[in-house]
């Protein structure tokens, strides 16, 4: 029987590099979050699996096609740690579904989760101590090294937005004990569309991760650096075909620029905010190699 949420979901989108496609994490209260597949070409949805467990989007990837993901997740259920997986680890899954093909336990938060660099070959957060596959679920077909990315200094998320074509403005340096740590606080970040006349700007990314509230952006037009749009959102980017999308307060908007380039208009694609787990078994196809 389904479940009900007591609060409005909230999402994060990550899309693939080389296909219209994307995935959209579907996040309700008592760390329930769904995945779905969103097909960006003709905004349509597919839902996938629920899963009861803290799933950390900024530390997951899409493969270049969009058919692999990883993700990092944390339980601290014990039957969790009672099978081999730890209270962490790090899983590949076919979207929109969570069941683990290859999993890594790691057993911390301080790393965790990775990047496809392409369909095959993907670079674990882990360290290389703690690289080895859970024995239920190997890494097949895969290619995988290991990196080190930490949040402070150089994290899943910061690397994966610098190969998707964002561009770090500014960063201010954090001072603790008065010592500057390698941590910006926040960060602005820019990413051109795709014929460069306008830009998405992301404000305050660290501000808003560290408490866990909306990210400010705002577009502006190129030629006269003019302020189109403003908004707060949980993500913002451009699709593969170079059209602007957000997500906010659990729903999907795409936003449309008149022909001169220099107004916009916002409608609503997507209404995920009344989220009710429902969890259920992957298909077939989703839990193999």
């Amino acid at each position: 029987m389904p479940v009900a949420s007591q609060v409005p979901c909230r999402l994060s989108v990550i899309l693939a590099r080389r296909a219209p496609i994307g995935v959209v994490f579907r996040r309700a209260s008592g760390n329930w979050v769904q995945l779905l597949n969103w097909r960006t070409g003709r905004d349509t949805f597919d839902e996938g699996q629920w899963f009861r467990c803290k799933v950390d989007a900024n530390r997951s990837d899409l493969s270049p096609s969009g058919d692999k993901l990883v993700y990092f997740a944390a339980s601290y259920r014990s039957r969790s740690a009672d099978r081999g997986y730890g209270e962490t680890w790090t899983a590949v899954s076919r979207p929109p579904y969570f069941t683990a093909l290859a999993l890594w336990p790691l057993g911390d938060t301080w790393f965790g989760g990775g990047l496809f660099d392409d369909d095959t070959c993907l670079r674990l957060n882990h360290p290389a101590w703690k690289a080895q596959c859970h024995p239920n679920h190997p890494a097949t077909g895969l290619h995988v090294t290991t990196d080190e990315m930490y949040f402070w200094d150089r994290s899943p998320l910061s690397e994966r937005m610098t190969r998707d074509g964002w561009m770090l403005r500014t960063k201010v340096k954090t001072i603790v004990g008065g010592r500057k740590i390698a941590g910006t606080y926040p960060q602005q970040w820019e990413k051109p569309d795709l014929k460069a006349r306008r830009s998405l700007f992301l404000h305050d990314l660290n501000d808003g991760l560290i408490h866990h509230r909306p990210f400010h952006y705002s577009v502006v037009y190129g030629k006269t650096a003019s302020e189109i749009v403003a908004f707060e959102a949980e993500w913002a980017d451009w699709d593969q075909a170079g059209k602007l999308a957000y997500a906010s307060r659990g729903k999907l908007f795409r936003v449309t620029f008149t022909p001169r380039g220099r107004s916009a208009e916002t409608r609503e694609i997507a209404d995920f905010s009344v989220a009710r787990p429902d969890p259920q078994p992957a298909p077939e196809w989703a839990t193999h190699w």
